[in-house]
C-alpha cells in the first residue's frame, strides 16, 4: 500500500525539485551502505515497478517517474560502487520487453538529438539500460546486427544484379587493410613509436628484437616469430605465386633467390599439403555472406590474411568459415571451432602481442611488442567478429580493457583488479602516514621497462627521473603511474585494437552495456548449470526423458569433474562456454543414433544436437563418450 500510494508522489516531488537538490540527493545516496541502499531504496522501487506493470500492463506516469528516479539511484551507485549491476536488473522488464519495438523507439530518440534529454520522444526501456539484464541487451545488440546484415546483403544483391562481378572493383581503401599496408605493413617498414616516444629506436629495436627472437641474423626469414613475420611470409609467398613462371632472376625472382626459397618452404609446411585459401576450390566471395577459408595447420596466417582481404562492408554479412580439406558445412559449429582455435593461437606467447597476468588470470597488451598496428587491429576485429556473429570466446581480458572500449575512464581501482599486488602497493603509498615518504620509498617519477633484456627508465613527466616522490606529490605520482600503465604505455596497441573492434561493434546498442556485461557478451556466463541444460533438453529418434540411456547420460555428466564437463559441453555444442542466458537457454537435442553398438557418439554442433547410440550399459556409454570427447576436433571424415 505504501509503495502504491506514496512512491509515485515521492518520485514526482524528486523530479520536480531544483537541479542542485537532485544533485545533493545523488551524492547522499552514493554514501549509503550497500545493504541500506539495496533494501530501503532499490528494492521498494523495483517492487513497485514490477507490481504496477503486471497490474496495468502499460506504462503509466507513475511507472515512468519511478524509472527516472531509479536512474538517479543508479547514477549514485556508479559513484559509490556499492551494488553490482545485477542489483538494478528488473526481471519482468528484461523478459517481457518487446525488443524490436523498444529498440526502434530508442533509435528514433537517438537519431534526433533534441529529444535525447527530456524531450517528447517515444519512451523506451533502452534509454534506461540498467534495468535490462545481459540477455535482454544481447537480444538488442543482435537485433541491430540482424538489421545491418539484412541491409548489407540486400545492397550486395542489388549491386550484383546491376553490375555483375564488376561490383568488386571498389576503392582499395574500403578494405580492412589497404593494399599498401598489406604489402609493406608486415615487413616492419613503417615507423612505430615507443611508449617513451622514440620512433627511431622502435625501428632499430624491431630489427634487433626480431633477431633475438629467431636466434638468427638475416638468414632466419622463415623462422621469424610473431604475427608480423607470419604476415610477411604470406605476402612474400603470394608475390611469388603471382609473379608466374617467367620471373627474372636478376630481380630477385629466380628459383634460388631468398624470396623464392622462402615461398617454397612455406608452401611445403604442413602435413596434408593443402592448397592455400586463394588456390582452393571454395569461392572467396559471395553476395550473401563473408567467407573465410583456412587450413588448420596454418590457422593464424590464413585467418588474418583472409580477414585482411575483406572489404569492410562484407564483414557485416553473416560469417561462413571453411576448413580447407574438411567436409564440414558451416551452419554455426564450424565458426565456433574456428574462433576457439584462433584465439588460443593468438594468446600464445610465441606472438608476443599480449602478456599473461597470473594474479588476475587475464591477458593485457604487451607494451614492448614488436608487432605493427595492423596486427592489433586484426585482433580487435576478431573479437568484434565473434560478438557480431554470436560466438563465445575463451578470451580472458581484464575489465579495464572493456571500459576503455566503452570510452570509460580507468583508474587505480581498475589496476587493483588487474594487478592486485601493484595496485595495493600504490594504495599503501597514498595511505602511508609514517616517516618521510621520500626516504622510506626512494621513488622518482619514472618507471622501468624491460625491452627484451634492455631495461629502460621511462619518465612519467618531464625530468621525472630526477624528481623524488614526497608526501606532497605522491597523489600525482600514483595518478601518472596508473595512467602510464593503463593508457600511455599501450596507447599504440590499444588504439589499433579498438579500431578493429569498432569496425563491427560501434553501433548504439553496444553503448547499453557496462564493462562487466561486455565481458560476459564475449566470454559467456561463468556459471555452468547442467541441471538447467537437462531440464530444457529435447529428445528425438525414439528417446524420451525416461529412456535408460538418457538417464545414464545425465548421471554421467553430473559425475564429471568441472574440466571434463567443459570438454563434454564443447563436444556437444561447439563451445565450452555458457551463453548469457545460461545453459538453460540453449536449445539442445539428444537424438537416438541406432541400437547398441561400438559406434562413438557424434554431434551437430551447429544445432546443439547429440547423436547417441542406445548403449546397453552405463559403463559402456561412459567409455564411448570419453573416447569421443577426447578426440573431438575437425569436421567430416579423415
Amino acid at each position: 500500500h505504501f509503495a502504491k500510494a506514496l512512491l509515485p508522489r515521492l518520485c514526482s516531488i524528486i523530479l520536480g525539485a531544483h537541479k542542485a537538490t537532485r544533485h545533493l540527493l545523488v551524492k547522499w545516496w552514493s554514501d549509503y551502505p550497500a545493504e541500506l541502499l539495496e533494501q530501503r531504496v532499490v528494492a521498494p522501487m523495483q517492487s513497485y515497478l514490477t507490481k504496477e506493470l503486471m497490474a496495468t500492463k502499460k506504462l503509466t506516469i507513475g511507472v515512468m517517474n519511478a524509472i527516472k528516479v531509479l536512474s538517479k539511484v543508479e547514477e549514485a551507485n556508479q559513484i559509490g560502487r556499492k551494488l553490482p549491476p545485477d542489483g538494478f536488473y528488473n526481471q519482468l522488464i528484461s523478459e517481457k520487453m518487446d525488443v524490436q519495438d523498444h529498440y526502434t523507439a530508442w533509435r528514433q530518440t537517438q537519431d534526433q538529438p533534441s529529444r535525447r534529454h527530456g524531450g517528447d520522444g517515444p519512451f523506451s526501456f533502452c534509454s534506461y539500460p540498467f534495468l535490462l539484464d545481459p540477455r535482454a541487451k544481447s537480444n538488442l545488440l543482435h537485433i541491430e546486427a540482424r538489421f545491418q546484415m539484412e541491409q548489407t546483403v540486400a545492397h550486395a544483391r542489388m549491386e550484383q544484379q546491376l553490375y555483375g562481378s564488376s561490383n568488386r572493383t571498389r576503392e582499395d581503401d574500403s578494405r580492412v587493410i589497404s593494399g599498401k599496408q598489406r604489402s609493406y605493413g608486415g615487413a616492419g617498414s613503417s615507423s612505430q613509436e615507443d611508449p617513451d616516444g622514440s620512433s627511431n629506436r622502435r625501428q632499430r629495436r624491431s630489427d634487433d628484437g626480431r633477431k633475438q627472437l629467431s636466434g638468427r641474423g638475416s638468414g632466419g626469414g622463415v623462422e621469424r616469430q610473431g604475427l608480423r613475420g607470419l604476415f610477411f611470409n604470406i605476402l612474400r609467398s603470394r608475390f611469388d605465386s603471382n609473379a608466374g613462371s617467367g620471373r627474372d632472376s636478376s630481380n630477385g625472382g629466380g628459383p634460388d633467390s631468398p624470396m623464392s626459397i622462402e615461398s617454397q618452404l612455406v608452401r611445403r609446411e604442413g602435413s596434408m599439403h593443402l592448397p592455400r585459401p586463394a588456390d582452393c576450390q571454395v569461392q572467396g566471395t559471395h553476395s550473401d555472406m563473408c567467407i573465410v577459408r583456412v587450413r588448420r595447420n596454418h590457422l593464424v596466417e590464413d585467418a588474418l590474411d583472409e580477414i585482411a582481404r575483406q572489404y569492410k562492408r562484407d564483414l557485416f554479412k553473416p560469417l561462413r568459415v571453411h576448413f580447407i580439406g574438411e567436409e564440414g558445412i558451416d551452419a554455426g559449429g564450424v565458426k565456433k571451432e574456428f574462433f576457439q582455435l584462433l584465439v588460443g593461437e593468438l594468446l600464445s606467447p610465441d606472438y608476443g602481442m599480449l602478456v599473461y597476468q597470473p594474479e588476475s588470470n587475464t591477458y593485457w597488451f604487451n607494451a614492448c611488442s614488436l608487432e605493427g598496428e595492423e596486427q592489433f587491429m586484426l585482433m580487435g576485429l576478431v573479437l568484434g567478429l565473434a560478438i557480431y556473429n554470436r560466438v563465445l570466446l575463451d578470451f580472458p581480458l581484464p575489465l579495464p580493457l572493456y571500459k576503455k572500449l566503452l570510452s570509460q575512464p580507468v583508474g587505480l581501482r581498475d589496476l587493483e583488479e588487474m594487478q592486485p599486488m601493484l595496485g595495493r602497493s600504490l594504495r599503501q603509498l597514498l595511505h602511508y602516514d609514517g616517516p618521510s615518504v621520500e626516504d622510506t620509498f626512494c621513488l622518482t617519477f619514472s618507471v622501468e621497462m624491460d625491452y627484451f633484456g634492455d631495461v629502460r627508465t621511462i619518465p612519467l613527466k618531464q625530468g621525472g627521473e630526477d624528481i623524488p616522490v614526497t608526501e606532497e606529490n605522491r597523489h600525482e605520482y600514483v595518478e601518472l603511474m596508473v595512467d602510464y600503465l593503463l593508457n600511455r604505455s599501450i596507447r599504440r596497441q590499444f588504439e589499433a585494437f579498438a579500431a578493429g573492434f569498432k569496425i563491427l561493434c560501434d553501433g548504439p546498442a553496444i553503448r547499453l552495456f557496462n564493462a562487466c556485461e561486455v565481458e560476459r557478451l564475449v566470454c559467456g556466463n561463468p556459471n555452468l548449470d547442467f541441471d538447467a541444460l537437462e531440464r530444457n533438453a529435447k529428445y528425438d529418434g525414439g528417446f524420451t526423458v525416461s529412456t535408460p540411456a538418457v538417464q545414464w547420460l545425465w548421471q554421467i555428466v553430473k559425475e564429471l569433474a568441472i574440466e571434463e564437463k567443459k570438454m563434454f559441453l564443447k563436444f556437444f555444442t561447439g563451445s565450452d562456454r555458457s551463453p548469457i542466458g545460461g545453459l538453460g537457454s540453449l536449445k539442445c537435442i539428444i537424438q537416438r543414433d541406432g541400437p547398441d553398438s561400438n559406434k562413438l557418439p557424434t554431434s551437430h554442433t551447429c544445432f546443439n544436437t547429440l547423436l547417441l547410440p542406445e548403449y546397453s550399459s552405463k559403463e559402456k556409454m561412459l567409455d564411448r563418450i570419453e573416447l569421443a570427447v577426447m578426440n573431438a576436433e575437425g569436421f567430416g571424415l579423415e
